[in-house]
């Protein structure tokens, strides 16, 4: 009786977890479906003179300089939005409200199916919570609320996809597979950091899925040759790209090792909101430039301690999980 109560429960939160998701991004961005375009929104769509398109090359293009330009599904969700709401700002902004709540429930299949995989009781309740944290999170309102960053949404959007088809992939074979490499490529199209997906993807492989590198590369290794194949897709979008200067913080241009560099005291600046999202803002104009390592030493620190203890830890989670298969395949 006991065994059919908890699977009772189960089998109603499984039931009601999207749903809770849907509803808790639905309620915490309501209040932000009529707010104006402002910033980057204004040269991406209000004073952009490809919308509405007349040509069907610029359903895929974008202003120089705007942040659609070089990336193609950006500047067509953006031709399409502009088709069905005008000006209007509620579209806008409802499009990208779905966007985040379908990559809401795509993070919480993903932390679902590998934590079942790795044995985890709680698997269920801990990856709704993952979830809701993650979709709910202040630090998140930028990416949803500011439209011209519905590049962040899509990329976030196809990153999850890449990693979640490539998991099915391992029970449901090669459908899943190639919609791992689609997503894989769709991102290339949407956003610059997804230069970073078939990495983490054969890292994911060897951690969560395989057990070890040369285990991937025998199981999936033309799936894993394939999606670093689609940084051709990238750089055909980085080479179509007319963004002026690039490398730029507000008006102020600077090299790319300024950049850099300043991206470490950015990094640590975004870390601690995650822990305290306050202040938050939209605007990160007046950031000190930084000129040398020097001038972020300690940025730097924290960041390569951080990244060494993400390795000890994916390491020992690796490690618990073959366990829990080997165990399984004793019994």
């Amino acid at each position: 009786m006991k065994d059919r109560s908890n699977t009772d429960r189960k089998g109603l939160l499984e039931t009601a977890a999207p749903f809770l998701i849907l509803a808790a991004c639905a309620l915490a961005y309501s209040n932000a479906l009529e707010g104006p375009f402002v910033f980057d929104d204004l040269p991406a769509i209000v004073n952009n003179a490809l919308l509405p398109p007349s040509s069907l090359s610029e359903h895929f293009s974008a202003p120089p300089g705007s942040t659609a330009s070089g990336r193609p599904l950006v500047a067509l969700s953006f031709a399409l939005n502009h088709a069905l709401s005008g000006e209007d700002v509620f579209g806008w902004h409802l499009v990208n409200l779905f966007l985040h709540a379908l990559s809401a429930l795509l993070l919480f299949c993903l932390a679902r199916e590998t934590l079942s995989r790795m044995g985890h009781e709680r698997a269920l309740p801990l990856a709704t919570t993952i979830s809701l944290c993650w979709s709910l999170h202040p630090l998140l309102t930028d990416a949803v609320n500011l439209v011209a960053s519905r590049s962040e949404l899509f990329v976030s959007l196809f990153y999850l996809s890449t990693l979640l088809c490539l998991t099915k992939s391992v029970t449901k074979g090669s459908p899943w597979a190639r919609l791992c490499v689609l997503a894989c490529a769709l991102g290339m199209t949407s956003k610059e950091v997804m230069v970073s997906a078939p990495l983490v993807a054969l890292a994911w492989d060897r951690y969560f899925l395989a057990g070890s590198w040369s285990a991937a590369f025998k199981a999936r290794g033309k799936l894993h040759l394939s999606l670093l194949s689609t940084w051709l897709v990238l750089a055909l979008c980085v080479w179509s790209a007319e963004r002026g200067e690039s490398v730029a913080l507000g008006a102020l241009a600077m090299s790319p090792w300024d950049s850099l560099c300043t991206q470490a005291g950015a990094l640590t600046q975004y870390l601690r909101l995650i822990l305290w999202p306050s202040p938050l803002s939209l605007d990160y104009a007046g950031w000190p430039v930084a000129t040398g390592l020097t001038d972020v030493l300690p940025q730097m620190l924290l960041i390569v301690a951080l990244i060494s203890a993400c390795l000890c830890s994916t390491a020992v989670t690796a490690a618990t999980a073959r366990a829990h298969r080997s165990t399984n395949a004793t019994r």
